[in-house]
Formats: C-alpha cells, sequence, structure tokens
C-alpha cells in the first residue's frame, strides 16, 4: 500500500478509494429478504423499540462497568398516559371496504380438494368498535398479542364468567381455560359490556393490561385509553376505530369433498390492521413475513394457533385485505405463503364461473 500511495499523485490514492466505495451498493432493505431455507421467514417489519443514541448508550454502559464490574442497563419506561380529551384514531382512509373483489386461486394445491364459494356476512353491528394491540416484542416477533376493544359485539354471557371482582374501577369476568384463547369483560354497574381483553395470556397478565386501561364512557359508545403497561409489554397498534364491515366474498375448501386438510380464503372488511386478523382468534406468535410485489404487498402477518394450522392475513392491493386458514398435518408457514402467492383478484364472470357461483351471488343480492 505504501509503494502504491509514492507512485500516486498526492491526493489521488483517497480519491480512488472514495469512489470505489461509492461505486459498492448497500441494500438498506437487508432486513426484508426471506430466508427460504427456514420454516419461519424473516421478520422484515421489525417492532420498533427504544432506541438511544449508540455514544450516549456505550458512554453509560462503560461508566457502570467502571462502577461495578458488570452492569444491566434498563432502559425507562415511557408514560404512554393519554388525554382522555382526545379522541382515538379513525380508521386510515386509504383503507377501501369493498364488497365488488372476489378472490380466485390460479394453483390449488391438491391436498385442499375441491374450493367453492362462499359469502362473508357482515355482522350488521351500527355500534362505533375500538380496538388496540399490545404485545410482548420478541427478537422477530410479537409474542402472545392481547386485543383490547370496545363496542365488538359478544356471544359471552358474564354468568358464565369467572369473576375477577372489580378491576381498575369495573367488574370483570374471565373465560377460557389455560393454553387455550381467554377472554376478559369489563362491564358497567348495570352489567352491559365496555371493554374486552383477549389473548393467549395467563389471567394476571390481562388483569395487569386491564388495570392500565382507562375506560371513558360516554351517551355514544365507550372509549378507552392506555397507560403505564407491566414491563416487557407495549403498545402495538393504537386505540383506533374500526370500518364497518360489509358482506364479501372467497372461496374454501368444500365439506362435501374428499381432502388431506382445509383451506379458506376470504376477502375482509372489518378490522383495519392486519394484526388483529392473525391474532383475533388467538396467536402464541405474530410474525412479519415477505410475499413479494410491491408496496402494501411486500408485508403479510401470520400465527400457527396450533402446529398444524396456519392464518395468514396480507393485502393483495392496497386497502384490501385477505385472511388465509390452512388446516393440514404439517402444514408450514412458507407453504401457506406460496398459496397466497397463486391469488389474484378478479371480476364477478370470472369468479362465479371458476366456482359455479351464481347461486350464492343471487341469494345475496337478494338479502340486500
Amino acid at each position: 500500500m505504501n509503494d502504491l500511495a509514492d507512485q500516486l499523485p498526492e491526493g489521488r490514492l483517497s480519491n480512488l478509494l472514495r469512489e470505489a466505495a461509492e461505486r459498492v451498493g448497500v441494500r438498506p432493505d437487508i432486513g426484508a429478504v426471506v430466508d427460504e431455507t427456514t420454516v419461519y421467514p424473516r421478520l422484515i417489519e421489525r417492532p420498533n423499540v427504544h432506541r438511544v443514541p449508540s455514544i450516549v448508550f456505550l458512554a453509560t454502559a462503560s461508566a457502570a462497568a467502571l462502577a461495578v464490574g458488570l452492569a444491566v442497563v434498563v432502559p425507562t419506561v415511557r408514560d404512554r398516559s393519554v388525554d382522555p380529551g382526545v379522541q382515538p384514531a379513525e380508521v386510515d382512509p386509504t383503507y377501501r371496504n369493498h364488497t365488488d373483489v372476489y378472490p380466485l386461486l390460479t394453483d390449488t394445491p391438491a391436498w385442499a380438494g375441491d374450493l367453492t364459494a362462499n359469502v362473508l356476512r357482515a355482522s350488521g353491528a351500527t355500534q362505533r368498535r375500538l380496538l388496540a394491540l399490545v404485545a410482548r416484542r420478541g427478537q422477530d416477533s410479537l409474542k402472545a398479542p392481547i386485543i383490547i376493544s370496545s363496542g365488538e359485539p359478544t356471544t359471552l354471557d358474564v354468568a358464565d364468567g369467572e369473576s375477577l371482582g372489580d378491576v381498575a374501577g369495573y367488574p370483570a369476568f374471565l373465560f377460557g381455560d389455560a393454553g387455550a384463547l381467554r377472554t376478559v369483560l369489563v362491564t358497567d354497574a348495570d352489567g352491559a359490556v365496555l371493554l374486552a381483553l383477549s389473548g393467549l395470556a395467563e389471567p394476571d397478565v390481562l388483569v395487569a393490561v386491564l388495570e392500565a386501561v382507562t375506560v371513558h364512557e360516554s351517551d355514544s359508545a365507550p372509549t378507552f385509553t392506555i397507560g403505564e403497561l407491566p414491563a416487557g409489554l407495549d403498545v402495538v397498534v393504537e386505540p383506533t376505530v374500526q370500518p364497518r364491515a360489509v358482506d364479501s366474498f372467497g372461496i374454501a375448501t368444500s365439506a362435501d369433498a374428499t381432502a388431506d386438510g382445509t383451506l379458506a380464503i376470504e376477502v375482509v372488511t372489518d378490522l383495519s390492521d392486519l394484526r388483529f386478523y392473525s391474532s383475533r382468534d388467538g396467536a402464541p406468535d405474530l410474525r412479519s413475513i415477505f410475499i413479494g410485489g410491491t408496496g402494501e404487498q411486500l408485508t403479510a402477518w401470520y400465527t400457527m394457533p396450533t402446529a398444524d394450522s396456519v392464518v395468514l392475513a396480507w393485502k393483495l392491493d392496497p386497502g384490501i385485505a385477505l385472511v388465509l386458514t390452512a388446516t393440514r398435518d404439517g402444514i408450514t408457514p412458507s407453504e401457506a405463503i406460496r398459496i397466497a402467492s397463486d391469488v389474484v383478484l378478479t371480476d364477478q364472470a370470472t369468479w362465479s364461473d371458476a366456482y359455479d357461483a351464481a347461486a350464492i351471488i343471487a341469494a345475496t343480492e337478494a338479502s340486500d
């Protein structure tokens, strides 16, 4: 190196090195690469963490190490209290709540048998629904997410639940068994449900989360804000007003078909965030994956509620959300992703011809 430097004009070597560095392409999105050799593709939407400037962090850690020889750096928990007068965020205006989109699977796996058309009926509820998502952030996942909601319809009767007494000033009732989806319902003095928490979490965790929630009652619909959560938990999706559901169409394994598993693909319209769809029935771990395409098509969220089932939520077109539910011995997320990549949105006539859906379409139109 010194010989080369002596042979070049002054400053020429540094210019050459600088020009070479500029020609080297650095991928800023390297985390978006899917590792096809693993069962779980890499996370591409890595959760935000509280970052401390590296210089300050290193200086603090070094000082602590000098003082005690070994130190554990504990980040300060941010007070997440919210002014009750602040209205919850409305659903993203780019969300498109469609009835005129039809999913078609271009290559149906043999194990799924024959697919038939179906319709996903809206609940008809007119009350405003408010949802938030709380979870523990893993290195590459959201662990045991908990959905907090108000205004969501429920079939649970508080008379069938286990009374938890008053929690955060309201009567609370627990439903569900160990290892299964648990729900806590919060009622007012008259027994009307104000709030629900659900997820694969121990009762003490659900109660601890509930104690951080403040319910704001009103003549129209109750709302809630989230204060400081227990250590390790974070708000992943802030309280957000959800869109009103409409009837939509999908496809699923025929009940009359001989199949080695079941497959369903639905166009869904009632929730604003993919993470709600993937965790609403209980998610041990929620992961973000790359499925191809551009923009919103890059990201999907999936969970495995059991060892032989996958729930995958993604946006095939901006604002149009789909949910794939697959059950089969040995099913993997990678297999669910491959199936999702074969889904296209088509027009009603093409969809009807492919799945012999004329009767379903006619019945839906007659009920409108």
